[in-house]
């Protein structure tokens, strides 16, 4: 009982208070954190998908490999932000835009070297 009047039992009281405090205030500033996180996240998200209308909405005045290249872009950006939508979205308008032959994609074979003039060169440097 002699404890319980002690000033010992009062500074371990002091401290567990303390301790308490600090555990509130840190869950607090981690949650305020998270929230603004959260809430930049949704603005970047926001701006993904106005940015994103502007292209299609502005897209007869771009060449199509400018519309093709920013459509790649927002979905790009959109995949880092985690939208699963406007990443969708913006593949299936790129696909289309491809199909729709407004512009071709590149040729396979012309990347691995089987090309005629490069077989001519050789032939000759030999």
């Amino acid at each position: 009982m002699n404890f319980f009047l002690s000033a010992g039992f009062g500074g371990l009281c002091a401290v567990i208070g303390a301790a308490i405090a600090y555990a509130a205030a840190t869950l607090a500033t981690r949650q305020k954190s998270k929230t603004d996180a959260d809430q930049r996240r949704q603005g970047e998200v926001a701006a993904a998908w106005d940015r994103f209308k502007w292209v299609m909405d502005h897209r007869d005045e771009f060449s199509p490999a400018l519309t093709i290249s920013l459509t790649i872009q927002l979905t790009q950006t959109a995949d880092r932000l985690g939208d699963p939508d406007l990443v969708a979205i913006g593949r299936e308008i790129g696909t289309e835009l491809l199909r729709q032959g407004e512009l071709a994609p590149a040729d396979p074979s012309s990347t691995t070297g089987d090309d005629p003039a490069d077989t001519e060169l050789d032939q000759e440097g030999t």
